[in-house]
């Protein structure tokens, strides 16, 4: 799946705005303190998981779980993904999607979450009837 023609589809569907970043995962500490936005985990054209936010911050937990530094409380998706799916963060991609207003972040989230079908979100784990 070409996941930057989607992103693409679904900003033109919604009549959105929005920058685009690409970067290594592993420079997720690089990333602008203040950025919000919608951010795409990818590894090898899987999306991952798709989140809203404070970039930056959201990132730091994602990197930790992705390693399986988990805790109980995280989403079953992590758990599932970390359990199931050979993963290397190290080598995952990240899209941000810098947005401001709170109806575009909803929007946007819940078009590339059911387009791409993340692993570890946990729409996709109860959608999918998933069990640990």
């Amino acid at each position: 799946m070409d996941v930057d023609k989607k992103i693409q589809e679904v900003l033109e569907f919604l009549k959105v705005e929005a920058e685009i970043i690409t970067k290594p995962f592993k420079y997720h500490k690089d990333i602008h303190k203040l950025l919000k936005g919608i951010y795409v985990l990818i590894q090898d054209e899987q999306v991952m998981y798709v989140g809203k936010g404070n970039i930056a911050d959201r990132q730091r937990k994602h990197w930790k779980k992705a390693n399986g530094a988990l805790k109980i409380k995280d989403p079953e998706g992590w758990h599932w993904l970390n359990k199931n799916v050979p993963i290397s963060p190290k080598d995952w991609t990240i899209k941000y999607l810098i947005l401001h207003k709170q109806t575009e972040l909803s929007a946007v989230e819940g078009c590339l979450i059911h387009i791409f079908q993340p692993l570890a979100n946990n729409e996709t784990f109860i959608d999918e009837g998933r069990t640990l």
